[in-house]
């Protein structure tokens, strides 16, 4: 017998698997989460978009083109960060990818799109999701006894020091958020110290 005809083309891309989709959760001060789950192996692309303050008056600008955001090349003068990883819902359904570099009090725009892995189909809409970032939290002791348990060596207080100073100098966070970010971060290294100490230095 004649063999049958192979199946067509897949051309669909995936699509969210609920309405619930994309969505966000743990946001603080500092990061989000954004939660996808989609009907097939996928690569979700984001953007995330600064607009300003909490308690400014700002309107969302247009999303970026769809290439752009594919591309990794979005370049808003207010862009946080972008990327992009891999999504197989054999695995697990729903995914969890964390937003770093987020500042305080303040509100953004995250950008997603996701193309299947199959033939590159992509979706035929970005998704703009808007959130805000909690005020600066403190910290309980153990929390920052682990933290300076991660790689606390490799230059990680330099860097912090160094970010401190470049947002203080852009003026984008109140004074009080200031004030509560560098006690925090003066906690963490008066108790990173005392790690030290104890453990006779590195």
């Amino acid at each position: 017998p004649p063999s049958p005809p192979p199946p067509p083309p897949d051309t669909a891309p995936p699509t969210w698997a609920s309405e619930r989709f994309p969505y966000l959760a743990g946001v603080d001060g500092i990061s989000a989460r954004l939660h996808v789950a989609l009907s097939e192996p996928s690569r979700v692309f984001w953007a995330v978009v600064r607009l300003g303050a909490v308690d400014a008056a700002t309107v969302s600008p247009p999303p970026p083109s769809l290439y752009d955001l594919l591309a990794g090349n979005v370049t808003d003068s207010d862009y946080v960060t972008q990327g992009n990883a891999g999504y197989d819902p054999t695995q697990q359904l729903n995914v969890g990818m964390r937003l770093d570099g987020l500042r305080p009090t303040t509100r953004y725009d995250v950008h997603v799109i996701a193309a299947d892995v199959a033939r590159g189909n992509v979706q035929p809409a970005i998704a703009t999701l808007s959130f805000h970032t909690a005020p600066i939290r403190r910290y309980r002791e153990r929390e920052l006894v682990r933290a300076c348990a991660e790689d606390w060596h490799q230059g990680k207080q330099e860097r912090m020091t160094w970010e401190f100073e470049r947002i203080k100098a852009d003026g984008l966070m109140s004074d009080s958020d200031l004030v509560d970010y560098a006690a925090e971060l003066n906690r963490l290294f008066t108790t990173c110290a005392a790690v030290d100490k104890g453990k006779g230095g590195k």
